[in-house]
């Protein structure tokens, strides 16, 4: 078993790092409600909601998305590798309504990231620009530095 182990330990520590994309890190959403982290995963990167101006309902709770989960950590986003370097191509759900759209996703030269969600075709979709966040949040989601 000891043998084993040893050359499962020693093969994990051969392997090649795992790129970091340039994607990977905290961003505002476009309306600074928000604050997505985006990370490496194993179908290319993944979003999650991690961060929120008002994190809590009327009642004092924390919000929930339509499935009754907490918006707090909630995966909304993942994405593989696009045809062209630095774009991506994927899906992203509205947590408020769960509904899916398609994902186009590119750093953009200023550093900030642009997104394109559309149903069908990028022609029927809406665009949002997301900037890095250099804030820190909790883990209740709320924002403790950086608003």
């Amino acid at each position: 078993m000891r043998l084993i182990l040893s050359f499962a330990i020693l093969m994990a520590a051969s392997l090649p790092p795992v790129a970091m994309a340039a994607e990977t890190g905290r961003w505002w959403t476009e309306d600074k409600k928000a604050v997505m982290e985006i990370d490496v995963c194993p179908e290319g990167i993944c979003g999650k909601l991690v961060g929120f101006v008002e994190p809590y309902d009327e009642k004092g709770q924390p919000k929930l998305a339509k499935n009754g989960q907490p918006e707090c950590g909630l995966q909304i986003m993942h994405a593989h590798k696009g045809e062209d370097a630095g774009e991506w191509e994927g899906i992203i759900t509205d947590p408020r309504d769960l509904s899916d759209w398609k994902l186009h996703l590119n750093y953009r030269p200023d550093g900030g990231l642009h997104l394109r969600g559309y149903v069908l075709v990028p022609l029927l979709g809406k665009s949002q620009d997301w900037d890095a966040f250099s804030g820190s949040v909790n883990a209740k989601c709320e924002i403790t530095s950086g608003k």
